[in-house]
């Protein structure tokens, strides 16, 4: 009872704000195909990019707090051909589309001709020891880039972690086309609104490659691991 009460008030602050909000467009993005089927569930449509991203070891431990060591051989066996001052990052970058719970959608949600997107970027950081078992693999959730003009996204993901409300390109898709082969999506933090200290952005392109250096395995663990913000 409690989880429709704090959906159904977060549903009606975003009812609210999204009268007076101008960026309305057409997302071509499925609209929830199950919400008939599991109408006590909050159903909805993920649309969006998962990449690994190799960086520095010494970025990824410059950012991860000092009190959690990372599992180096955890992520060595899943990605052997990384070099060893190299670790695995990722990066997210969805829309999060047409979200309904006991009948109610979230206008910015709602798969309508004319609708308010929300979408998420983040670089995350798997493979932390979180209980120091040595063993049980977490991720480490760096604040995360959610649309400013999305009202109900912002609080809510607030409640998980550190959030930084940003505006997004392209604005109604998860992802464009750029002409030249390769699509985008590019997340620029609201002036003020960044929780680091400096201006938080994040630009993704991807094109074609001849073939895939990770196994299936390397892009399948990202669901194997919690994603509990550590």
């Amino acid at each position: 009872m409690a989880r429709f009460h704090f959906f159904a008030a977060l549903s009606t602050v975003a009812i609210t704000a999204s009268h007076a909000l101008p960026l309305l467009c057409h997302s071509h993005t499925q609209p929830n195909p199950i919400f008939q089927t599991y109408p006590q569930d909050a159903t909805g449509v993920i649309n969006g990019t998962t990449a690994i991203i190799p960086i520095p070891y010494h970025v990824a431990r410059g950012v991860v707090p000092a009190q959690y060591a990372i599992l180096t051989s955890a992520y060595r066996e899943i990605f052997p051909t990384l070099p060893p001052d190299v670790y695995p990052a990722i990066l997210e970058a969805v829309q999060d589309h047409d979200v309904k719970q006991f009948g109610i959608g979230i206008p910015d949600f709602t798969h309508t001709s004319m609708l308010i997107q929300r979408k998420r970027m983040a670089i995350k950081y798997p493979f932390v020891d979180r209980l120091g078992d040595g063993y049980s693999s977490f991720k480490y959730n760096a604040p995360q880039l959610v649309t400013a003009e999305n009202l109900i996204a912002v609080i809510g993901s607030g409640l998980y972690g550190g959030t930084v409300p940003a505006t997004f390109n392209p604005s109604c898709e998860a992802y464009a086309d750029d002409g030249k082969g390769e699509t985008y999506l590019k997340g620029y933090a609201v002036p003020g609104s960044s929780t680091l200290g400096s201006k938080t952005d994040i630009a993704s392109s991807f094109g074609r490659v001849e073939g895939i250096p990770y196994s299936l395995e390397a892009y399948g663990f990202r669901f194997s691991y919690s994603s509990r913000e550590c």
